[in-house]
């Protein structure tokens, strides 16, 4: 909720809880407005790098690889919290961070700023921070037509708990580790079409990752998905969505020089047909089929129904 908002012909100032400033899910992540269950990889998926625990070395972190969830997560050597918790995602849209936002519009181009205590991939859903700095996220968008839409972001800011910071060598800051975020997204509707088709390109500044020559080693990642649906009559529509997550190479720790993704990386297929009951209500079957490239991975395929309503 917001704790006041201040409006004109084409600002708006919020502050308190404010939506993500990041590309285009936006309302599309509510289940009425979502064609299809789930959301983009990039706003969900957790890998294993975790903002309240450190890897000890390259090897530390690449042992956790493919377990995100805290459940699964052996736990690091290189100190912080007592509990993992669940990795970090690029983006955790689920959460609205605390902070100001300045939404504006000038002709065909609409903009965001924001200042934030959180991050991205973790926003501060309290007034509480977890270290003393700041996140700095931008959104433009420009509407070529009343078809075509692109927009693109950025952020960044510290990630690190403070409670890591015992465990950095010494002079070293929280705050001097940031995550750094760009993304471009596209939007396209003529008739009964609509796509949507989105690419995020994501880095976190790790301590004690290196490369071979022992020089620190940033971990980068990215994601991209395209999303469409067509109306086939009133009220029926089926829609898919292609969704891919990729993560960069780091030295292996053997002292051999070879290199590997330091998390397994994941593709996702999502088809279904949707079909308006009423205004209000829709019902949906889904099938998702997910493959994250770890060691003997395969396809998975699952099936989901949904009954979702709005008032």
């Amino acid at each position: 909720m917001n704790v006041f908002e201040i409006q004109g012909a084409d600002l708006s100032i919020q502050a308190g809880k404010i939506p993500t400033v990041f590309g285009n899910l936006g309302s599309r992540a509510y289940l009425p407005e979502n064609p299809l269950v789930s959301v983009p990889l990039v706003y969900h998926y957790f890998s294993s790098l975790r903002g309240n625990q450190l890897p000890a070395n390259n090897l530390d972190l690449l042992q956790e690889r493919g377990n995100g969830l805290g459940r699964e997560f052996g736990g690091f050597e290189g100190g912080g919290a007592r509990r993992g918790f669940n990795g970090l995602p690029i983006i955790y849209d689920t959460c609205w961070d605390v902070g100001v936002q300045v939404i504006g519009s000038v002709s065909r181009f609409e903009y965001s700023v924001a200042v934030t205590q959180g991050t991205l991939s973790g926003p501060r859903t309290q007034a509480l921070d977890d270290n003393g700095g700041k996140q700095l996220a931008l959104r433009l968008k420009h509407a070529f037509s009343e078809e075509l839409s692109i927009g693109g972001s950025f952020a960044r800011g510290p990630y690190l708990d403070s409670l890591v910071q015992p465990a950095l060598s010494e002079g070293g800051q929280v705050e001097d580790f940031n995550q750094r975020v760009y993304g471009i997204d596209v939007e396209y509707g003529v008739g009964h079409l609509s796509v949507v088709a989105e690419f995020v390109s994501n880095m976190w500044q790790a301590p004690n990752i290196t490369d071979f020559h022992g020089n620190r080693s940033d971990l980068t990642n990215w994601s991209g998905y395209v999303e469409g649906k067509y109306g086939l009559r009133p009220g029926l529509f089926p829609a898919f969505r292609y969704d891919t997550l990729g993560f960069g190479k780091i030295d292996d720790g053997s002292g051999s020089g070879e290199r590997g993704p330091w998390d397994y990386g994941v593709h996702s297929w999502e088809m279904g047909l949707g079909y308006y009951l009423t205004d209000q209500v829709i019902g949906k079957i889904v099938q998702q089929v997910h493959k994250i490239h770890e060691p003997k991975g395969s396809w998975k395929p699952f099936w989901t129904v949904q009954l979702s309503t709005s008032f």
